[in-house]
């Protein structure tokens, strides 16, 4: 989700005051985007004065946004002419015998066992971390079963245009429902004025295979976070992760169950399939049908079959987020009724259980073969939704059910160094998506977006990455009319649609430190607006730091 929107430029769909709170806030599909930061303060200044540029020889390290192939071999030769001396006294060493591994090179070697399981996007490496194999602690741990990481992502955005940084006094007084969205004196959009957010991700793994069970996994998780805007994620310390994953007939199936979050499982909207950007998407899809995002866990299970080594299928069954909750905001609702984040069931009357299902195909960039990624997807959540279509004439309508679906492409179409299967993956990606979902209950119901991107645009830069976003929301026919029935009272008038686009560039400073910085405009940037509140133009910060 922008990082207007972390995960998108999905605009608020509050309240704004309406009898029964008619509508749901449906605020940034940005929440459903990554989710990660820490107490920064401290730790900040003394990873911006440790920070070093990337150095010219990372093009033989794997690119994040790729799962395989290895890192380059540590084994240094040396020249044939080079003769060992051997010490009359003491018998000949063998030639053979390669130099220990760095820090980085055994951290990266902890991976595939030890590396937290079942994104369909490559999960961050821990020799790009902050403390990679340092004084050996993660070998220790792995000697033990256990692997560990956290990661922190504080993210900042602000509108630089002159325009009212509040919601005008002549708007409904503020209620707890509105979360300070869409009422006298509170905001329309995250960036409005200047906004922080920043949250915190910390995984335990364990690997099975010490109890005669390979290639399984059990991982345990928790998510603390602290913002200025409660309705674009609540302050919050709770858990988020608690599953079994496992492969089963030879890697063709994986499975995993438990609490986890579903949005690092299917879709794959993070722009190049990395993580450590967060702007620019903003498809409301997910959020709307009760999808949990990647620092919230529910009650789940993920089954995928590999058909071939590039097609796959897989389904899930999530219980949904609450998708009409007291705020119509599922993420706050969802919080605030299951502070722990381990409950089963939700208090939310009519919350029920989302269903996904999704067939791609997929191959990683090689020599001479583009990378691609080509994925659809069908959702049905058995929930009760509020219904717009029927709020006129019944402020309680609601509805049971609800389908969606998504259309999302990923195409190599120039590759800068093909090489080596080290570096066939930099270079020119140009991608696309489309998602539906149904007027009646969804405030966005059509999302188009459009997305061109630049993996290690220099050779001394292997590891960042160059992006540039449109896309193109459409407000539901029913939430316009509901808005406008009502704005001789309000105050607040309803948009036809949300045009943004999203620049940045996004800097691999030193492993385990990612800075983006970018820039987004937005033409309406609020589902219901103010005469008077304008457009915005948000200037973008993040960062993303792996212990």
């Amino acid at each position: 989700m922008t990082f207007r929107d972390l995960a998108g430029r999905y605009r608020d769909g509050t309240t704004g005051g309406l009898p029964g709170h008619a509508f749901d806030r449906h605020e940034d599909a940005h929440r459903l985007r990554r989710r990660a930061g820490l107490p920064t303060g401290l730790v900040l200044g003394a990873l911006v004065l440790g920070a070093w540029p990337a150095k010219a020889t990372e093009p033989s390290q794997p690119s994040p946004s790729l799962e395989g192939p290895g890192a380059a071999d540590a084994t240094v030769k040396k020249p044939a002419h080079a003769k060992k001396r051997v010490h009359p006294s003491k018998p000949a060493e063998s030639a053979a015998a390669p130099p220990p591994l760095d820090s980085a090179a055994r951290a990266r070697a902890l991976d595939e066992v030890y590396g937290y399981k079942g994104w369909n996007i490559p999960f961050p490496s821990y020799g790009d971390s902050l403390t990679q194999d340092d004084g050996n602690w993660r070998s220790v741990l792995a000697s033990y079963g256990f692997g560990f990481t956290a990661q922190f992502i504080p993210i900042a955005q602000g509108n630089i245009l002159d325009t009212p940084r509040r919601v005008p006094s002549s708007a409904p007084p503020c209620q707890p429902s509105n979360i300070d969205y869409n009422c006298a004196g509170g905001r329309s959009y995250f960036g409005q004025r200047p906004d922080i957010y920043d949250s915190n991700l910390a995984y335990l793994t364990y690997d099975t295979s010490r109890w005669g069970i390979p290639d399984g996994q059990i991982a345990a998780g928790a998510h603390w976070g602290l913002t200025t805007d409660q309705a674009y994620s609540p302050n919050t310390f709770r858990g988020f992760l608690l599953s079994w994953y496992q492969t089963l007939f030879d890697k063709r199936v994986e499975i995993k169950v438990g609490y986890f979050p579903s949005l690092t499982e299917f879709m794959g909207t993070f722009v190049g399939g990395i993580v450590t950007n967060p702007f620019g998407p903003g498809g409301f899809l997910p959020l709307v049908m009760g999808m949990s995002p990647n620092n919230i866990g529910t009650p789940n299970f993920r089954a995928t079959w590999h058909i071939t080594d590039a097609i796959y299928a897989q389904t899930g069954i999530q219980r949904s987020l609450p998708v009409n909750g007291p705020t119509g905001n599922p993420i706050y609702d969802e919080v605030d009724a299951n502070p722990s984040g381990f409950d089963f069931g939700s208090p939310v009357r009519g919350t029920r259980v989302l269903y996904t299902n999704e067939l791609g195909y997929r191959t990683q960039a090689a020599p001479e073969r583009p990378g691609t990624w080509l994925r659809a997807g069908l959702l049905y959540n058995s929930s009760t939704f509020k219904d717009y279509s029927r709020l006129l004439a019944n402020p309680a309508a609601t509805k049971d059910g609800a389908l969606g679906f998504y259309v999302l492409g990923d195409y190599q179409v120039w590759q800068q160094a093909p090489s080596s299967p080290l570096t066939a993956y930099r270079g020119l990606y140009l991608g696309a998506t489309f998602m539906r979902g149904s007027a009646a209950i969804a405030a966005f119901n059509e999302y188009y977006e459009a997305r061109a991107y630049w993996l290690g645009p220099f050779d001394s830069r292997p590891q960042d990455m160059v992006s540039l976003i449109y896309n193109h929301n459409v407000v539901s026919k029913y939430v316009q009319d509901l808005t406008n029935q009502y704005s001789q009272y309000t105050n607040l008038f309803a948009n036809e649609y949300a045009n943004s686009v999203t620049a940045s560039y996004m800097f691999h400073v030193r492993p385990g430190l990612y800075t983006t910085i970018g820039l987004g405009y937005t033409d309406h940037p609020s589902i219901q607006y103010f005469k008077g509140e304008g457009s915005s133009l948000n200037l973008l910060f993040s960062m993303y730091i792996t212990l």
